[in-house]
């Protein structure tokens, strides 16, 4: 479908993605996402319960494993959360990437690549999470009592709070719920611009 026909369906929402495609191959890429969410939801699972018997509070996150949570472990578990959480939500950009693809490049194996580039980097994130993770494993569980701890906790939630607001954010979440329009920026080289 060329770019123009994808973009001359109005409104650019998520849910207008849905009718870019056949109903036969809409209906397979939302299949195979949700699967591959519901396998992440399995592992999510399995992994809480077998975390039941693990310390609670500040000093002592992990503190009940036999051993230190190895970075392939963490990675892991952020990985499959992070799939089951985001698999179902990328629907709408796979279905519009798909249908800008030229007709004879329309196989499995290009739709499947741009979908797992999304969970890759999804699942990336959980590097940035992996450090604060060090830092907190290490702390006595007298931390807890402290006041320096609760300040930092509080300066995090504030900063997370103040970026709701910002033009990066509002821009961000605009090409969001543009699923046609983003794809259509990336296949043309416009990307996403921060303000």
């Amino acid at each position: 479908m060329a770019l123009t026909k994808l973009l001359r369906h109005e409104p650019d929402t998520p849910r207008s993605a849905y009718a870019l495609l056949p109903r036969r191959v809409t209906t397979a890429i939302v299949t195979s996402l949700a699967l591959v969410a519901a396998l992440g939801w399995a592992y999510t699972i399995r992994q809480a319960d077998s975390m039941a018997g693990m310390g609670a509070g500040l000093g002592q996150v992990g503190g009940g494993m036999t051993m230190g949570m190895a970075t392939a472990l963490f990675l892991a578990m952020w990985a499959a959360m992070m799939i089951a959480m985001m698999a179902p939500t990328v629907a709408p950009v796979v279905l519009a990437y798909r249908a800008t693809l030229p007709e004879q490049d329309r196989g499995v194996g290009p739709t499947a690549a741009f979908a797992l580039g999304f969970l890759i980097v999804w699942a990336a994130t959980g590097v940035a999470a992996l450090v604060p993770y060090r830092l907190v494993v290490g702390l006595p569980a007298s931390a807890a009592d402290s006041r320096w701890l609760p300040t930092l906790a509080g300066a995090m939630l504030v900063a997370v709070g103040a970026f709701q607001y910002t033009p990066w954010k509002v821009r961000c979440l605009r090409m969001c719920r543009m699923p046609r329009r983003s794809v259509s920026d990336l296949a043309t080289g416009g990307g996403v611009r921060v303000p």
